[in-house]
């Protein structure tokens, strides 16, 4: 499961991506970044935490200005249900791919079936408590459309245990720019270790 970082600005939390192979998150307010792959988030989440209005010609800058994006999620509306779909549907003739739908809130599997072909991956936000109770459902959905998967906000250990075990292809995270520190990280890294050596050891 590969692990995209908030942006940092310090050279701290870049040796944590390096070390770790994970990626860079920007989004329309946050963007600066060093070299490494990265994601495009378009700024509906850090609006809405914020209380003000989604700035659709930030994001589209953003896009302009870091085109080789391992994806990009499509406009939604935070814990918003089928309204986010709604919105997120506007914008599969407009963004270039890789575009993943942020599924959210009240949404249904069998609803969002028939337009995942407008789409590359799924993208789990909403919630935390949603979040966590579905995200099993929304990776299977995406592995049987021969999608990709990703959970949002993913910076506990515990998290980060779940989401590997559901399925889900990768997660971001700010923990490590708001703690400065790789801890999660590595001991999320670490069970993943321990549990290739106790399957060798029983294989053996």
């Amino acid at each position: 499961m590969k692990i995209y970082l908030g942006i940092g600005g310090s050279k701290k939390v870049d040796a944590f991506r390096k070390k770790w192979g994970c990626g860079w998150l920007l989004n329309p307010d946050n963007h600066r970044k060093n070299d490494g792959p990265y994601i495009l988030d378009n700024g509906a989440y850090s609006a809405w935490k914020n209380k003000t209005q989604w700035n659709e010609n930030k994001f589209k800058i953003l896009i302009g200005k870091y085109p080789d994006y391992d994806f990009v999620v499509a406009p939604d509306i935070v814990c918003g249900g089928m309204d986010s779909l709604k919105q997120s549907l506007k914008y599969i003739d407009e963004i270039p791919s890789p575009l993943y739908l942020a599924v959210q809130d009240g949404m249904q599997g069998e609803t969002i079936r028939k337009y995942l072909s407008g789409f590359n991956g799924i993208f789990i936000g909403g919630s935390i408590q949603w979040k966590y109770q579905t995200s099993r459902m929304w990776a299977d959905i995406a592995h049987l459309h021969k999608l990709k998967c990703h959970a949002g906000r993913v910076g506990t250990y515990e998290g980060l245990i779940q989401m590997h075990f559901a399925g889900v292809d990768s997660v971001d995270t700010t923990s490590p720019v708001q703690n400065q520190t790789d801890y999660n990280i590595k001991k999320y890294y670490e069970h993943l270790k321990y549990q290739r050596e106790l399957r060798q050891v029983n294989h053996d």
